[in-house]
């Protein structure tokens, strides 16, 4: 802790002279001789040698900064933390989302009541067929493992019936053999002849 002066002399009043009125006085004094040491602001050397129109630019540029700033100011003074508000555009993909959400959860609750109704139908089959047995009343299945093939739309089909082919028939050649022995024989004689 740091020692006081004792030493400095006291600042008290004169006697007989109002506290007060005294330190009201000395105040008045102070910010007096305060107030003249202050350099007053200096005008704008460039606000003199501009035109009009410049001058005019120049005091809009300034008070819109002016503006800015305690627009800014009052930004910074406002609380960190806003109630919690979404942008229109924050609230449709937040909807979309839960829309996509309770879609996907009924298709599951779907899918999975669809599952739990087959397990119950199977349930209930093979008792159905495990009674039937015990009575005895349709005959014995076989021992084998084999599964018979599924019975598709190609199976129950009939035969298609065959195309006729496109490949010339050997009576059909014979009828053109005339044809073509004689340009056979022609491009013979024309081979010798070269």
């Amino acid at each position: 802790m740091a020692e006081r002066n004792t030493t400095a002399p006291l600042d008290l009043p004169p006697p007989g002279v109002d506290a007060m009125e005294f330190y009201m006085q000395r105040a008045r004094t102070l910010a007096a001789a305060r107030a003249s040491l202050a350099p007053a602001p200096a005008p704008n050397p460039a606000s003199k040698s501009l035109s009009f129109d410049d001058r005019l630019k120049l005091e809009r540029a300034i008070a819109k900064s002016e503006k800015l700033t305690s627009d800014a100011q009052a930004q910074l003074e406002r609380p960190v933390l806003a109630p919690f508000e979404l942008t229109p555009l924050e609230q449709v993909e937040e909807d979309n989302a839960k829309a996509k959400q309770y879609s996907e959860s009924l298709t599951k609750k779907l899918h999975d009541h669809k599952l739990t109704q087959i397990q119950t139908l199977h349930v209930s089959v093979m008792a159905t067929i495990e009674r039937i047995e015990a009575k005895q009343l349709l005959p014995s299945r076989p021992q084998t493992s084999r599964i018979p093939r599924p019975i598709t739309a190609s199976t129950l089909a009939p035969e298609p019936q065959a195309r006729p082919s496109r490949i010339p028939r050997l009576a059909d050649l014979e009828a053109c053999a005339p044809a073509y022995q004689s340009g056979k024989t022609f491009f013979e004689r024309l081979n010798k002849t070269d």
